[in-house]
């Protein structure tokens, strides 16, 4: 929790813990998040991958979070990316979308890499990948954009979830993909096509290498469960399962199941193969069906068993299957061992500058 000092430098007052705030403040603040989500996702306001990713982590710290403070640390980095994309410009590019490639090039360095100025001085040391509690169960808050903005380090989640909100205010695509227990980025330029941006290892994985190592099955991809690109509202909608995990962390044994069912339907009526939305629906579904069987609350029982097993066979038609944690793991360790046999290296040749300045 050392980081957690840095995250003052958000707050409009004075940090305050969850236990000191009553139930209905906290429901209050999820409400507040999950309606504006809801607004972005129905137009009544204009979509902002940006905006929802802030206003979860805001709910989840009691509604004091600094947006324009979040906004400046952003702007921060598409600076440094311009800068650094002026000072480096690519070689032997000569598409028409060569500003577009050079500056998903000089982000990729600026998230990777050491960055120094023309007097050889550090400018911006890069991301890396904490691999303590990497999915938040003991700490929700690792998983959190503003811990890695404030800290230099993150996980699988909030990585790509910074570097396509960077890539957004730079005016370049980067898209949301999934693999089991994983989230990367998917880019394309007009020379190789589709690649895959992996930034918790810095490298550019190849598809194959995902599907013969990371458990995907073509039935996986054909479903779009896995290795598909996310439109704009579908990476706002993951949003809405952020918000709902978030709440379950905050609220621990108090939460409120309507609150999830209402995230994860929402989620899903935007992205109705959402994997995680569809697991969370049908494991609340199931929680609910045990508390109304011990009450002998036998309608409600019967209703949420029948919507349980309705969205558990959705998750079969698409072709799901656990993957262990271990297992991920154990695909993750061994990728980091062996990047370079799987890397794609015609993306890291086009990402070579003429000038190897630092």
């Amino acid at each position: 929790m050392r980081y957690l000092i840095y995250i003052s430098f958000f707050v409009l007052g004075c940090f305050n813990n969850s236990k000191a705030q009553s139930i209905d403040k906290v429901e209050i603040d999820f409400e507040k998040a999950y309606f504006e989500i809801n607004d972005m996702l129905t137009f009544k306001q204009k979509p902002s991958f940006k905006r929802a990713v802030f206003v979860v982590e805001n709910a989840y710290f009691d509604d004091i979070l600094d947006y324009n403070l979040y906004l400046s640390l952003i702007d921060s980095y598409k600076k440094l990316t311009h800068a650094y994309k002026k000072a480096n410009p690519l070689k032997d590019y000569n598409f028409p979308d060569s500003n577009e490639v050079a500056l998903n090039s000089a982000l990729f360095k600026v998230f990777t890499d050491t960055v120094y100025n023309t007097e050889k001085r550090i400018v911006s040391i890069p991301f890396t990948y904490d691999f303590e509690d990497v999915f938040g169960n003991t700490d929700f808050t690792k998983t959190f954009i503003i811990k890695l903005l404030v800290s230099k380090s993150g996980t699988c989640h909030s990585l790509p979830y910074l570097y396509k909100i960077i890539a957004e205010e730079l005016g370049t695509q980067a898209y949301l993909s999934f693999a089991p227990h994983h989230i990367y980025i998917k880019q394309r330029n007009k020379k190789t096509g589709w690649y895959n941006t992996e930034l918790t290892s810095g490298q550019f994985p190849l598809d194959g290498y995902l599907m013969a190592t990371g458990y995907i099955s073509r039935e996986n991809i054909l479903s779009g469960i896995y290795m598909d690109t996310l439109s704009y509202k579908q990476s706002v909608a993951t949003c809405l399962m952020d918000l709902s995990y978030a709440y379950r962390a905050k609220k621990g044994t108090l939460a409120d199941n309507a609150f999830v069912l209402k995230c994860a339907n929402l989620a899903l009526s935007v992205y109705p193969n959402y994997v995680q939305a569809l697991l969370v629906k049908a494991e609340t579904h199931k929680a609910i069906y045990q508390k109304s069987e011990k009450e002998k609350n036998t309608i409600a029982a019967q209703n949420n068993f029948q919507q349980m097993k309705d969205t558990y066979n959705q998750l079969i038609k698409l072709g799901y299957s656990e993957v262990p944690i271990e297992i991920f793991n154990k695909w993750f360790a061994s990728y980091k061992k062996d990047k370079e046999q799987y890397e794609n290296s015609e993306i890291k040749t086009i990402f070579n500058p003429v000038n190897n300045k630092k």
